[in-house]
């Protein structure tokens, strides 16, 4: 069994998009981040960094990839991401905090701003399958990205 996957979102991208064209068997990279990939049989991926089988699906027509195997769906879905790295800086401070929900998943995702360091900076909190967490976005980097934030272990 897979345990909690991470999938890029410029990989994901770049497999819904170009995958089709790939030949069985075909490697290939992310061009974004130069990740190396096979295109196994239609629809199903190879990661050749972490050996893990992406397969192709989809909720109400929208896309994503999802690993074989795993019984845990992924806290921050494809929808979500992409909805939160395109608009969520475009949502006005005076406007935060901010709840919605996504219309591909229905998760619950929120936006708003919290002081890190004496700077303020948007943290983006999706809430699915009795879960939540909280990223923020990686906007210097091409392409953009959202980054899990994690909290510090207590110190003993």
């Amino acid at each position: 069994m897979i345990g909690r996957t991470i999938l890029l979102n410029c990989c994901e991208n770049w497999i819904l998009q170009w995958g089709k064209f790939y030949e069985d068997g075909k490697e290939f990279v992310c061009l974004p981040n130069s990740h190396p990939w096979r295109k196994e049989k239609r629809n199903r991926y190879t990661n050749l960094a972490s050996s893990i089988v992406w397969t192709v699906d989809s909720l109400k027509g929208y896309p994503f990839l999802k690993p074989e195997g795993s019984t845990t769906p992924p806290v921050l879905k494809r929808c979500c991401s992409e909805i939160l790295i395109k608009h969520g800086s475009e949502i006005p401070e005076r406007c935060l905090p901010l709840q919605f929900e996504c219309p591909v998943c229905e998760a619950f995702c929120s936006v708003e701003l919290e002081k890190v360091h004496g700077l303020f900076v948007r943290l983006y909190t999706t809430h699915a399958n009795n879960n939540s967490e909280t990223f923020r976005l990686r906007e210097e980097a091409t392409p953009p990205f959202l980054e899990p934030v994690f909290e510090p272990a207590p110190v003993a």
